[in-house]
């Protein structure tokens, strides 16, 4: 088995550092996509081309636009090119639990040909040391691996859409999902700053009003985002309002093999995504209306 990580990323100096390293303890090579970055990702990217010779590969694409699907599409081809067997797709957010490391590999190498390994989601928030125990957060599955078919694919939808299809396409998806919850899975790390949270979901309703008026309503938009920042959708906007959840501790041992790569884990870092907020507004600031800001202050 060759198993290639493949990840875009744009501007993830705040944890690439401790989830790209966390990533090459378990796949063979990692290709690392940087998107018009304009922190510290591409210099993160260059020491990890040093520190892991022959496991690490770049690619650029300086089209400010986020164009996912198009990205995830070059990214599995180069993983091709690569020789990979199979192919790992974890986010530049997120962590596989350690306690799992000793057996993914073996998980992956065995799965069955068309399915995908889907690993318990696990939604860390307000610290590395706390989850969400309970709700819509509580238990969702990610996507994480597949044995490498010709006929998987990226591509946008009907309508140009080109963000939130992690699975490739190809096949009816079929999920495998050997870890059963309590027993670790991919810990995602987009909600430890509860700032970065909401600055990248506002950022989000934002970019599919201005790129895609046509696809849904600025309601339609509003609800789905509140989901992350929520977790439920509230008839109206809700600003700055506190969402409520209950949120468990996490077992020490999903930490521990990664407790020398923490240092590069920077969560209360400045974001971008409130310089994009303010960009898109500036541009068309009719498309605020109808909007929650989730209390972003721009």
């Amino acid at each position: 088995m060759l198993l290639v990580g493949i990840m875009p990323c744009r501007n993830e100096d705040w944890i690439l550092g401790l989830s790209a390293r966390a990533a090459l303890m378990w796949v063979d090579k990692l290709v690392l996509l940087d998107h018009a970055s304009a922190d510290g990702t591409r210099a993160i990217m260059d020491g990890l081309v040093k520190e892991y010779p022959g496991r690490v590969s770049l690619m650029v694409d300086f089209n400010p636009n986020w164009d996912e699907m198009n990205q995830r599409e070059s990214l599995l081809e180069r993983a091709r090119q690569e020789g990979a067997t199979h192919i790992a797709i974890p986010d530049a957010d997120e962590v596989l639990c350690g306690s799992l490391l000793s057996r993914i590999r073996d998980l992956i190498e065995h799965m069955p040909r068309h399915a995908m390994l889907e690993l318990p989601w696990i939604q860390l928030r307000g610290s590395i040391q706390t989850m969400h125990a309970d709700g819509l957060w509580g238990k969702q599955w990610a996507t994480t691996a597949f044995v490498n078919d010709p006929l998987y694919h990226w591509k946008p939808d009907g309508q140009g859409y080109q963000h939130h299809h992690r699975a490739p396409l190809g096949f009816p998806p079929t999920p495998y999902r050997p870890v059963a919850w309590g027993n670790g899975g991919l810990m995602h790390l987009q909600m430890v700053s509860e700032k970065r949270l909401r600055a990248k979901q506002y950022r989000y309703e934002l970019c599919d009003r201005l790129r895609w008026p046509a696809r849904k309503s600025a309601d339609e938009v509003r609800k789905y985002y509140s989901y992350a920042v929520y977790g439920y959708q509230p008839d109206k906007p809700m600003g700055a309002f506190q969402p409520q959840h209950n949120l468990a501790p996490v077992p020490t041992d999903w930490w521990a093999p990664y407790q020398a790569l923490l240092p590069y884990l920077k969560p209360d870092a400045d974001s971008w995504y409130v310089g994009e907020c303010r960009r898109m507004i500036a541009e068309n600031p009719s498309i605020v209306d109808g909007l929650d800001s989730f209390g972003v202050e721009l």
